[in-house]
Parts: structure tokens; C-alpha cells; sequence
């Protein structure tokens, strides 16, 4: 789905599977912080997402309402 209608949906990107572009329909978050979030895969927990530079605690509350998490085919990794 296009990043603007994510957006205008309020609709949940998942951390784990999301592009760069559907990362970006979080607020606050745009391609760079996005490219960490990729990088920073696999999150077991929406509290890791807190370590990744530029988001940290206070960002990830804002942006919970909005976050899923599927974790199911990471079984095994790291």
C-alpha cells in the first residue's frame, strides 16, 4: 500500500517487514531513520526499536498506536 494512504489510514506498518517508504508513513520517521530500522532487523519486541538511533522511547510511544510486530518467520534467526 502506498506510504500516503498508510498514513491517512492510520493503518499499522510492521517494523519487521515494512519498506523504507511504508516506514515513512510513521511520523517523525523518514528515509534515514528508516534505513536504520532495516538494518537494525530482526526485533523480537517493540521495545527494541528503542535502540535504534533516532527513535528511542519517547518516539516509539508516539508511534506504538501505529506498530505491529510479526515475529513468527524469524523463528530461529540470530
Amino acid at each position: 500500500m502506498a506510504p500516503d494512504r498508510l498514513a491517512a489510514w492510520g493503518a499499522p506498518v510492521d517494523v519487521n517487514h515494512a519498506s523504507v517508504e511504508e516506514l515513512g508513513s510513521l511520523e517523525g520517521i523518514g528515509p534515514k531513520i528508516g534505513a536504520r530500522i532495516i538494518a537494525a532487523r530482526p526485533f523480537r519486541s517493540l521495545e527494541d526499536l528503542a535502540r535504534v538511533r533516532g527513535v528511542g522511547r519517547r518516539r516509539l510511544a508516539r508511534l506504538r498506536p501505529r506498530l505491529l510486530l510479526d515475529v513468527s518467520p524469524l523463528d530461529g534467526v540470530r
